[in-house]
């Protein structure tokens, strides 16, 4: 069957990797599966299709057969114009995307695209619950983790570590790790930040940008806690990776992530915006014996072991 992706633009966040998850795994499965998008992407495992502009893209997209999944809010209108013809319009829908705006016409505009006669997929249960609010049927296809989110066995990781994102969205709260690893005695912070995202990033932090996925592996492999204080997330990916890789996890409870985690069990849950207590739930995994730290290393393996692309697809 062909089946086409249209994506805004490529990037190492949560949400064009799940997109890139869904490709690689129809492929597998014989399907002739490809990504259109506005930027190129340097993942081999699909085709991809660059175009300069929505309008190009909706043209030659009129003419294609199969499933047209739009993956963005702004690429549903194109996706569903351009099934006049042929074609079934498909909508992924990996969060609830007016959120993001602070404009009451662009939060209408989001919205608006949730009243469309599409076939809805999302990612988990928070989601979906706020589409059948609106009168929407879903189906959720849990996302995968990747193949390089592993634990690297024999290696130690490195004493009062803290790795986080380093994000300029105003949801993913980054201020609020800054301010609790700030409270921290002698803790050494690691940071990935995200190209195009502009944050102020403390001197003394050990940063990069532009990680691929081997990288970020990288960095769960060496911290002794991976850190989350987003105020909301529509699913919580990074979260699953970190556990993928044996990293303890502190988080905020902010929405998607509600499907997997279980605070004291196969993490910490602490308040997005009290920073003390965000100090002290890492200060609560730093001062873990070995056998807390192996069950709660059990539990993140588990939840994560539920997240795969081969049952997913």
């Amino acid at each position: 069957m062909k089946i086409t992706y249209v994506l805004p633009a490529v990037g190492p966040g949560g949400g064009p990797r799940v997109v890139y998850g869904h490709l690689a795994g129809l492929r597998a499965r014989g399907h002739d599966a490809q990504l259109w998008t506005l930027g190129p992407c340097s993942d081999v495992r699909f085709p991809s299709r660059v175009f300069a502009s929505y309008a190009e893209l909706r043209e030659a997209l009129t003419v294609e057969p199969g499933l047209k999944v739009a993956t963005w809010w702004e690429t549903a209108p194109i996706v569903l114009g351009s099934c006049d013809r042929w074609g079934t319009p498909v909508y992924l829908v990996q969060d609830l995307e007016a959120g993001y705006y602070a404009d009451v016409c662009r939060k209408s505009c989001v919205e608006h695209t949730y009243t469309a006669d599409f076939h809805y997929l999302t990612n988990g249960f928070w989601v979906a619950d706020q589409l059948r609010q609106r009168g929407r049927e879903c189906e959720i296809v849990k996302p995968g983790i990747d193949p390089a989110f592993v634990e690297r066995r024999g290696n130690g990781r490195e004493v009062r570590t803290v790795f986080a994102f380093a994000r300029g969205e105003p949801m993913k709260n980054f201020q609020a790790t800054i301010d609790a690893w700030r409270l921290l005695r002698d803790t050494r912070l690691i940071l990935a930040a995200v190209p195009g995202e502009g944050v102020a990033i403390p001197d003394e932090a050990e940063w990069y940008r532009g990680l691929d996925d081997a990288g970020i592996a990288e960095m769960y492999n060496r911290a002794s806690v991976y850190l989350l204080t987003s105020r909301h997330e529509g699913y919580g990916l990074t979260i699953l990776e970190a556990m993928a890789c044996g990293c303890p996890v502190v988080t905020t409870l902010c929405d998607g992530n509600q499907d997997f985690v279980r605070g004291g069990e196969n993490c910490i849950i602490v308040p997005a915006d009290d920073p003390d207590e965000i100090a002290g739930g890492v200060e609560r995994v730093f001062g873990m014996s070995h056998d807390e730290l192996d069950d709660m290393r059990e539990a993140g393996r588990r939840a994560a072991a539920w997240h795969n692309w081969p049952d997913a697809i």
